[in-house]
C-alpha cells in the first residue's frame, strides 16, 4: 500500500503565495492614467439598444453601463501620455446581437447573436496634452460587421464584442501617435 503525502505543505504554500503576491496581482497597473479620462453616457435611456433585457434601463442595464464607462477609462488611461486627457462622450450604442422577443417571452433577456445584429457605438472625443493644447478630436461611429468572427477575451461578459470595438478604436487612434505611450506599441490589429 502507498501512502498519500500530507496536503497541508502544499496548502501552506499556496496560502503564503497568496498572501505575498496577491495585492500585486490584485492591483491593475493600468488603472493609474484612468484618472485622465472622462466618460459621458449622453443620454443612455435614448441610445438604440443599450440593455440586459427588454426591460430597458433596470438595475442590470445601469450596471452594464458603469462596467463599459470603466472599461473605457481603464483602457484609454493606456495609450495616454504624462498630462494627457481624454474626453469621450458616447451619444449612441447598439450592442451586439438582438433580444428577439417575439420568439417566446422567455427571450426577454436572450441575445440573439447574428452577423445582421453588429454591435455599433457613436462617440465624440478630445485628446489634449499637459498643456491644454487639442492632439486630436473627432467623432467616430464604430462598428464591426464581422464581429461573430473575432476571437475575443472574456466570451461570458455580455459587453465583449462593444469592449473589443473599443479597445480597437483606442489601439489604433491613441497608440498610432507618433511617440505614443510607451509599451502602448503602434501595431493594430
Amino acid at each position: 500500500m502507498s501512502r498519500r503525502a500530507p496536503r497541508w505543505p502544499t496548502l501552506l504554500f499556496a496560502t503564503a503565495l497568496v498572501v505575498t503576491c496577491g495585492p500585486a496581482l490584485a492591483a491593475d497597473p493600468v488603472a493609474a492614467g484612468a484618472e485622465r479620462v472622462t466618460v459621458q453616457m449622453q443620454k443612455p435611456d435614448a441610445f438604440k439598444d443599450f440593455k440586459a433585457t427588454c426591460i430597458g434601463m433596470d438595475e442590470r442595464t445601469r450596471g452594464m453601463l458603469a462596467d463599459l464607462t470603466q472599461f473605457i477609462r481603464t483602457t484609454g488611461g493606456r495609450y495616454l501620455r504624462d498630462g494627457d486627457t481624454l474626453e469621450i462622450t458616447v451619444t449612441d450604442i447598439d450592442m451586439a446581437g438582438e433580444l428577439e422577443t417575439w420568439r417566446s417571452p422567455q427571450a426577454c433577456s436572450v441575445r440573439v447573436m447574428l452577423d445582421i445584429y453588429a454591435p455599433r457605438i457613436v462617440l465624440d472625443f478630445r485628446l489634449t496634452d499637459r498643456d491644454g493644447k487639442v492632439v486630436s478630436a473627432g467623432h467616430r461611429d464604430l462598428g464591426d460587421p464581422l464581429y461573430l468572427t473575432r476571437a475575443v477575451m472574456l466570451s461570458t461578459d455580455p459587453l465583449r464584442y462593444e469592449k473589443n470595438l473599443l479597445a480597437d478604436w483606442l489601439q489604433k487612434d491613441l497608440a498610432g501617435r507618433a511617440g505614443g505611450a510607451s509599451g502602448a506599441g503602434g501595431a493594430t490589429r
